[in-house]
Order: C-alpha cells, then sequence, then structure tokens
C-alpha cells in the first residue's frame, strides 16, 4: 500500500490532525509525536477517510505519546478498523475515543473544547481535509 498523507496543525492547545488511507509514514508519526510533546497541547482531534495503515510500533508510540502527557484524543472516522484500534488503545489505558463525521461536533464536545474554539477547530480539520 502507498504511503497516506498525515497534517496536522496545533490551534491553541488542540492538536488537529488528518490522514488520508495508506501507510502512515515513520518521519510523519515522529515529527507528529515531538509536536505533541514540545507544543502546548492538551488535546487531540484525529480524523482520517479510507483505511490508515499503522504497524503495531507505530500504534505503541501514538499511544504511548498521548498517555506520558495525559491528552485526550478523539477520533473521527467512518472505518471499522480504526474504530476497532481506538477501542484497542482505549484498552491500553489512552483516554480515546472514536466518532463518526456525522458526530464531529461531539468530539469536540468530548475533548472540553470551549463553545468559542469549535468553530476554529472544526475549520482546520475541513481545510487539512480538503488540502489532502
Amino acid at each position: 500500500m502507498a504511503l497516506g498523507i498525515m497534517r496536522w496543525e496545533v490551534v491553541e492547545d488542540v492538536m488537529v490532525t488528518f490522514a488520508t488511507p495508506g501507510e502512515i509514514d515513520n518521519q510523519a508519526l515522529t515529527a507528529w509525536t515531538k509536536d505533541i510533546k514540545t507544543k502546548p497541547v492538551t488535546k487531540l482531534l484525529g480524523a482520517n477517510v479510507g483505511a490508515v495503515e499503522a504497524n503495531s510500533a507505530q500504534r505503541k508510540l501514538a499511544v504511548d505519546t498521548v498517555k506520558g502527557k495525559n491528552v485526550p484524543v478523539a477520533i473521527v472516522s467512518d472505518q471499522a478498523l480504526t474504530r476497532g484500534i481506538v477501542t484497542a488503545a482505549s484498552w491500553l489505558g489512552a483516554n480515546i475515543r472514536a466518532f463518526s463525521w456525522s458526530e464531529l461536533r461531539e468530539a469536540t464536545e468530548f475533548l472540553q473544547i470551549r463553545a468559542s474554539l469549535q468553530g476554529r477547530v472544526i475549520d482546520t480539520l475541513m481545510r487539512l481535509r480538503n488540502a489532502a
């Protein structure tokens, strides 16, 4: 499978991430984890379309990174496999929950993103998605 595209942006304290179908690039994942560790991230909204493939080492790195910073995560996806991975990550102790694209507003509420910031976060996610 080809490499997918992974893009992210920090909006105040929210890391907004979008991924396209394909394998996750190790360099992108490393840069993403570095940003979570070094930037003022307290919440993570991640989303994807299609099948994003992460190997077990990549999944562990992502889970360990968000657990290490105690960052709650909402994942927006309509893919059953992605939702299964999210469930497995929650079993490993991550504060993570999956939402469908039709539940995007609920995902921001789960993260307790204040109402005045929700629109900006959603706009950022949609811009990242449209640019992919």
